[in-house]
């Protein structure tokens, strides 16, 4: 019974010709596309990154240690057997003149 109920109902939606069709086919497509765009571009930058990620990154390790800083020996190993480069990170309060409105910076 329901299949005679869904050829009814497209029966009666090809009564009014192929303008519907044209319609559903160009949001198809369009849907389509937009897809492929997202998919080739995700793949170009996935890429990209693994062919020049050192490059972009700055380097082929990061270490971090917060509010402490390495051991000595650590230090010295890695300056003889490789280029490091040192970053400090520190937290300050920034405030207003008139002194009553401070923040995080």
């Amino acid at each position: 019974m329901t299949s005679w109920l869904s050829l009814r109902l497209a029966r009666r939606e090809l009564r009014g010709g192929l303008r519907g069709f044209r319609i559903f086919l160009a949001c198809l497509t369009l849907g389509v596309a937009a897809i492929a765009t997202v998919q080739t571009v995700t793949s170009g930058i996935l890429t990209s990154l693994e062919e020049d990620g050192r490059a972009i990154l700055g380097g082929d390790i990061s270490l971090r240690r917060i509010y402490e800083p390495p051991p000595a020996d650590a230090l010295a190993y890695l300056d003889q057997t490789a280029e490091v480069s040192r970053t400090r990170e520190m937290r300050s309060m920034a405030r207003s003149a008139d002194g009553e409105t401070t923040a995080l910076v």
